[in-house]
């Protein structure tokens, strides 16, 4: 017994040595650790033979685990070189926070035990004996830790552009797919939400693509040792390119060396963007346009539409009418005059003291447009009641004959506007004969009006009277106290429904 029990005493020396040789044995396997997802396997030998109270612990090995600290290990018992048997020795495999149990690791010599669960490695690894019944451990046992390294993150960007022309004008979008790191996964591009027609794949960095307008779908599958980290499938658009369509047309003219046809000018961008058809007034197609161009067409009224090609949206309008005038029947330009006619002053008064009265009207013609308005006339037929005194007007000349004034304003610009001033005189004080005078004005072109209600206009214009007389103060009571005051009343007219009433008062003497 004492040379046993010297022989347990020495026994961690011997550990100590073994798990120092293991330490080393480990980080080399460390530093030529195999690429990512390569299966890593550690052997931890015990050779030492132990004797010892049943269900007493003792450490047989200390293992440093250096980077292999994370992975997932299963562990087991060789004892191929062990020929003894002793029941119920077990050995507890830990590390870090997990453990697994090799039970009864004597009971078959030469045989493999498995251990339930897995190992998860810390930074170190500890091998513990739990003495059995027989109080002995024999030498010959193979501690084996395989371990699959710890897949490395791998992921994956697609980015999909814009449509653009290419150099034939078809369109093109395109997308980018990237993988990090290099040759971590597998994209592939599919353009059937069933994923089932593959369009690209993608290995490597990834790379980039060139497709129609469309909708497209992918997947991305991690290679050997990698795990795909955020998205692994989607979906992206790429939009139609943007196209135009501009339909003008011109009349048929007439030039020195003849007549020059009508025609539909077509402009389509990109060339390829759409299809133009032109029809006349029966719905009869008349002109086909897959390009910009133009057609000669008779005199009528024609419509278009346009219909935009794959991969193609158009912006602004898609149809229309215009017309194409005849030659002999060429369209006349056409304006806007207008006239407005105002007086300065009204009522006018005419009494004793001013036996006539001036009335002035201001006249304004007015070119509204779009086009010059050639050999404007202004008309004004003054009323019969009263007398012309004089006409001005800032551009062209005014004349007067038999009551009428007639002004020449020449050709009037769109927008452009001329003034007129008419000056008249009343009948005397006494003698009117029509209290409500009523003035019209006309203007007149040489060029075509739009709206001829605007052409004419009238002012009317009341003129009051007042005629005053003197009234005997010894033929009126007097009419109160010795003050005196004498009332003399006027002859009151009433004209145009307004009253005028003149009072005089004298006081009497004494």
């Amino acid at each position: 017994m004492t040379s046993t029990v010297r022989r347990e005493r020495a026994l961690p020396q011997r550990f100590l040595a073994v798990s120092a040789a293991l330490a080393m044995f480990v980080s080399l396997i460390a530093v030529l650790a195999p690429p990512a997802g390569a299966s890593i396997d550690l052997s931890i030998p015990i050779d030492t033979t132990i004797h010892a109270p049943v269900g007493s612990e003792t450490l047989l090995a200390t293992v440093e685990t250096g980077d292999l600290e994370g992975l997932e290990c299963s562990v087991s018992a060789d004892a191929t070189n062990q020929t003894s048997v002793h029941p119920g020795n077990d050995l507890v495999v830990a590390s870090g926070s997990s453990s697994v149990v090799l039970e009864d690791v004597e009971s078959v010599p030469g045989g493999t035990i498995e251990a339930d669960g897995v190992l998860t490695l810390g930074s170190t690894v500890t091998v513990t004996l739990i003495m059995g019944e027989d109080h002995t451990f024999s030498a010959g046992i193979t501690v084996l830790i395989d371990c699959e390294e710890l897949p490395e993150d791998v992921s994956v960007s697609v980015t999909a552009n814009e449509c653009a022309v290419d150099e034939e004008g078809a369109p093109l979008g395109s997308v980018n797919v990237e993988i990090t790191p290099d040759s971590g996964a597998t994209v592939t591009l599919y353009s059937d939400a069933g994923m089932q027609n593959v369009v690209a794949t993608f290995s490597g960095s990834g790379g980039s693509e060139s497709l129609s307008p469309g909708t497209y779908y992918w997947d991305a599958e991690a290679a050997e040792g990698f795990q795909l980290t955020g998205e692994t499938s989607g979906e992206f658009t790429i939009a139609n390119c943007d196209g135009t369509v501009i339909v003008t047309s011109g009349d048929c003219t007439v030039t020195s060396e003849g007549e020059v046809p009508g025609f539909v000018q077509v402009n389509i961008d990109p060339d390829a963007a759409a299809t133009v058809t032109v029809s006349d007034a029966g719905d009869n197609i008349v002109a086909t346009f897959n390009t910009s161009g133009s057609a000669d067409l008779d005199p009528g009224d024609y419509t278009w539409s346009a219909v935009p090609s794959d991969g193609f949206d158009l912006a602004g309008p898609t149809s229309g009418s215009f017309s194409v005038a005849d030659c002999d029947d060429p369209e006349e330009p056409s304006t806007d005059v207008a006239v407005t006619k105002v007086d300065l002053v009204d009522p006018v008064i005419v009494d004793s003291d001013n036996t006539t009265a001036e009335i002035t009207y201001e006249i304004t013609v007015t070119n509204n447009g779009p086009v010059t308005a050639e050999d404007v006339v202004a008309v004004d037929t003054l009323p019969a009641t009263v007398t012309y005194v004089s006409a001005t007007t800032g551009t062209g000349t005014c004349s007067h004959a038999a009551g009428v004034v007639t002004c020449d304003l020449g050709d009037l610009s769109a927008g452009d506007s001329v003034t007129i001033t008419v000056v008249v005189e009343t009948e005397a004080v006494g003698e009117v004969t029509d209290p409500t005078v009523i003035n019209v004005v006309q203007v007149s072109s040489s060029t075509n009006d739009d709206d001829p209600s605007n052409n004419s206009d009238d002012e009317q214009t009341d003129i009051v009277e007042v005629l005053a007389e003197t009234v005997d103060p010894e033929v009126l009571p007097f009419t109160g106290d010795e003050t005196g005051y004498m009332v003399a009343a006027s002859l009151v007219l009433m004209t145009g429904g307004i009253a005028a009433l003149q009072v005089a008062r004298r006081r009497e003497d004494g």
